[in-house]
């Protein structure tokens, strides 16, 4: 799952790879799509899932389906504190510093209500890794 600022960079990659209808592997809803055989017969063999929960929904279809993680499915998901590194194996994510959007959050709407310009703001994502992607060569 993408959010939809990714959406359209993530279709092109896609399309300039060979996949015909990069949109199958995308979704924005509640109830994912099936991932694990259908998307590793065309190869794929890693999923980025955006929804913090959406990464567990992801890991139950390929367990059910019998597909490993991450020895034959990398998974990287978004940060759910205390949920990420309690799943069978520990999730890898990527972690928002809700701190620091909070506060950026608030500058921003001071300078809105002073008159002042309003600036683009970008607070980086931060990596934790743990035991649902592969290390290639392994």
């Amino acid at each position: 799952m993408l959010p939809s600022g990714c959406y359209r960079g993530f279709c092109t990659a896609m399309r300039a790879a060979g996949v015909v209808e990069p949109e199958a592997f995308c979704y924005f809803s509640d109830r994912p799509r099936p991932v694990g055989r259908a998307w590793r017969d065309t190869g794929i063999t890693a999923g980025i899932c955006v929804g913090e929960l959406h990464g567990a929904v992801a890991a139950r279809q390929l367990y059910e389906e019998g597909i490993r993680i991450p020895e034959e499915f990398s998974l990287l998901s978004l940060e759910h504190p205390s949920v990420s590194e309690n799943l069978i194996p520990p999730h890898t994510t990527l972690s928002q510093d809700f701190p620091e959007l909070a506060r950026r959050a608030v500058a921003l709407l001071d300078n809105l209500i002073g008159h002042r310009a309003a600036t683009d703001i970008m607070v980086p994502y931060r990596l934790v890794v743990r035991r649902s992607v592969r290390r290639l060569g392994q």
